[in-house]
């Protein structure tokens, strides 16, 4: 086990940081395609305008996927420390997990190679997966 069983919470912060820089991302490209299509404030009324906007926009589809497995890998993160399981494995594949999450998001918003960005997604969500199971097979010895 780490030193310190709370060491996995620094993976966790940096996963916050990058849904932070996406969101700013997508805050600045949504004002910058309403100005663009002369939208104004009282024209957008639902967000399903907003979404209108942004459809099909790199951007925003990125921002949707760091709120489906990255949410997988914040609760099971979360339970490793309440639970004090912070293993070293499971701290390194919370680094990889993030580490490759950074990557998709790079991929996504410059070059956005759909294969490329599978391959990191996949196996991202394979290292989330293993920390669930890792989890599991200790509640399952009796913890």
């Amino acid at each position: 086990m780490p030193p310190f069983p709370i060491s996995i919470a620094w993976p966790m912060a940096m996963l916050i940081v990058l849904i932070a820089t996406v969101w700013v991302h997508v805050v600045m490209t949504w004002f910058s395609e309403a100005r663009e299509r002369g939208a104004d404030s009282h024209s957008i009324k639902i967000s399903d305008d907003i979404d209108a906007l942004l459809l099909g926009n790199p951007v925003a589809d990125n921002l949707s996927s760091l709120f489906k497995e990255p949410i997988l890998f914040l609760i099971i993160a979360t339970l490793d420390v309440v639970t004090d399981h912070v293993t070293r494995i499971q701290l390194y594949l919370a680094w990889v997990f993030v580490g490759l999450r950074y990557l998709h998001s790079v991929i996504s918003l410059t070059y956005n190679d759909a294969q490329h960005r599978a391959i990191v997604y996949v196996i991202s969500t394979l290292c989330m997966f293993s920390m669930w199971l890792l989890f599991v097979k200790e509640l399952w010895r009796g913890y």
